[in-house]
């Protein structure tokens, strides 16, 4: 049988329906009304003007307006010559045919903090020191950084050199000891001029009446004759080197007619002096000089 539609479970499902549709709606219109009002104080916000904006609106309006007739300043300036329409202050050269003065009172610097009168100045003038210090520094490191590179530069161009001067006494000593021993010389004329060799040989010495073995060093040129102990050439200045470099080139010149730099032995002296093109490095044109 079909449920009678004025039953109690038809009568409480229609109250219930109905109370939950007027809840939401309810609770739909305070929602808009927050937002509403929420919307209506933003722009109050907005339109809302401060004091400061209504001062600095007045300001301009008086700087813009001239001084009128009845200002005691305008007074005191018309006493001395002052019209309207004229300008004030030194007249400056603009261009070659008008000269203009002042039209436009000064635009006033109004402060906005409480910091006193120039420290902002002082304050910037503070960064511009610490940045010019900064600068000095920077400009200080990199003339120091310069230096150290010429430094450097100078250096190794030094060390260049003493090594190209070794090489060329080396070269010289070589062609020296060929060349004398083909003439039959048994010594150098110089003993440096042939390369020594060392040779070490253990001896035995009385110490206290017992033998000790000791080694002894001894020096030898290449054909087995006594020789001196070899220059320390490393330990050398560049000006011994090089007064060593002309002594044994000067006499490769003057006894064989050699020279190092053309690498050749010419015929006799006047034969050199034709076609070598003098007695230095530099005069060869050779990659290295000193």
């Amino acid at each position: 049988m079909a449920d009678d539609y004025m039953s109690d479970d038809i009568i409480m499902g229609i109250s219930q329906s109905s109370s939950t549709g007027l809840s939401v709606s309810r609770e739909q219109k305070r929602r808009l009304n927050i937002e509403r009002h929420r919307d209506e104080a933003e722009m109050r916000l907005k339109k809302r003007v401060t004091r400061d904006d209504i001062e600095k609106e007045r300001r301009e309006e008086g700087l813009k307006k001239p001084i009128g007739e009845e200002s005691k300043g305008f007074a005191l300036l018309a006493k001395m010559g002052y019209k309207p329409g004229m300008t004030l202050g030194r007249k400056k050269d603009t261009d070659a045919t008008e000269k203009r003065g002042l039209r436009e009172p000064i635009s006033m610097d109004v402060k906005v903090n409480r910091k006193g009168l120039g420290h902002e100045a002082h304050e910037e003038g503070e960064r511009n020191s610490r940045v010019e210090q900064h600068m000095a520094v920077m400009r200080e490191q990199a003339k120091k950084n310069e230096e150290l590179i010429a430094e450097y530069k100078d250096r190794r161009r030094a060390e260049s050199s003493i090594k190209t001067i070794y090489s060329d006494i080396q070269k010289s000593r070589k062609a020296c000891l060929e060349l004398d021993v083909r003439e039959g010389l048994k010594s150098p004329q110089k003993f440096w001029f042939w390369k020594s060799y060392k040779r070490k040989e253990e001896k035995d010495a009385a110490v206290y009446s017992k033998k000790v073995s000791e080694e002894v060093e001894e020096y030898f040129y290449s054909d087995g004759s006594p020789a001196l102990p070899e220059p320390q050439w490393f330990e050398l200045e560049k000006d011994n080197l090089l007064e060593r470099l002309v002594t044994i080139t000067d006499y490769l010149r003057t006894r064989h007619s050699y020279c190092i730099w053309c690498g050749c032995q010419f015929e006799n002296s006047d034969e050199m002096t034709s076609q070598c093109p003098g007695d230095s490095r530099s005069i060869h044109d050779c990659d290295d000089e000193f």
